[in-house]
C-alpha cells in the first residue's frame, strides 16, 4: 500500500494550524509474512527448467559438473543432491516427493518398456486420468532425471534411491539428443545416454 501523505489544514481557514503529518502504514504491513523454519526447510534448493531441448554431448557434459550431478562415465566426482524425499499416496497412486527439488515423482513408472512415441502416449493417458489427482504430469528434462541419480547404490543394483520401484531401470527423457535420438537416464549403470526413438525404455514421469 502507498504511504499517505502528510495531511495540511488549508491555510485560508482560521486555524492555520498544521495538523501532525500521518506516519506512513508500517512496512510490516506491505511484506510477506514471516515462515517458520519448517517452511524455509521445505523450499526447493534446487530448479530446473521445465521444458525439453537439443542437447549437444558437449551441453550434457557441462549440465552435469555446473549441476554436481554423479554419472558413472561423464563425471565421476560428481556428489549428486541432497534430497528431501518423502513417500505418500494420493487417490490410491504412489508418489515421491522431493522437497529439495519441488518435484513430484511417479514412484514406479510404466510397467513395460516402450518406444518414445508410445512414451509420450503414456504421459498423454495419466494427464487425462489425473494421475495422483494431478493433470500435469510430464517427462522429465535431462537434468530432472539426473538429479535422481545417487553416487553410489543403496541396494547394491540401482543408483537411485530405495524409495523409488526398482523395475524402471532406464528412463526416458524429453531432451533430445538429434533429430529421432533422446537421452535416457539409466539408473542401472550409473549414468546417461541417448537411443534412437524406436528403442524401448520405461517412464517415470514428474511434475
Amino acid at each position: 500500500m502507498t504511504p499517505q501523505k502528510p495531511v495540511t489544514m488549508d491555510s485560508t481557514k482560521a486555524d492555520s494550524t498544521k495538523l501532525p503529518a500521518q506516519k506512513p502504514q508500517a512496512a510490516a504491513e506491505t511484506r510477506a509474512p514471516t515462515k517458520t523454519g519448517s517452511e524455509r526447510a521445505n523450499e526447493p534448493r534446487y530448479s530446473f527448467r521445465k521444458n525439453g531441448k537439443e542437447l549437444s554431448v558437449d551441453k550434457m557434459k557441462q549440465m552435469l559438473v555446473d549441476r554436481r550431478f554423479f554419472d558413472s562415465y561423464w563425471h565421476k566426482d560428481g556428489k549428486g543432491i541432497k534430497h528431501q524425499y518423502k513417500d505418500t499416496t494420493r487417490f490410491g497412486k504412489k508418489l515421491v516427493v522431493d522437497y529439495a527439488t519441488g518435484l513430484v515423482w511417479q514412484q514406479s513408472g510404466s510397467e513395460e518398456a516402450m518406444t518414445y512415441e508410445a512414451a509420450n502416449a503414456y504421459v498423454a493417458q495419466l494427464r487425462r486420468e489425473k494421475y495422483g489427482g494431478y493433470s500435469d504430469w510430464r517427462l522429465p528434462t535431462l537434468e530432472k532425471a539426473m538429479s535422481l541419480m545417487e553416487p553410489n547404490e543403496p541396494d547394491g543394483d540401482l543408483y537411485i534411491d530405495l524409495l523409488f520401484d526398482r523395475k524402471q531401470r532406464w528412463i526416458w527423457t524429453v531432451d533430445q539428443h538429434s533429430a529421432g535420438v533422446a537421452w535416457v537416464a539409466d539408473f542401472d549403470s550409473g549414468n546417461c545416454g541417448h537411443d534412437r526413438v524406436t528403442i524401448n525404455d520405461f517412464v517415470r514421469v514428474v511434475r
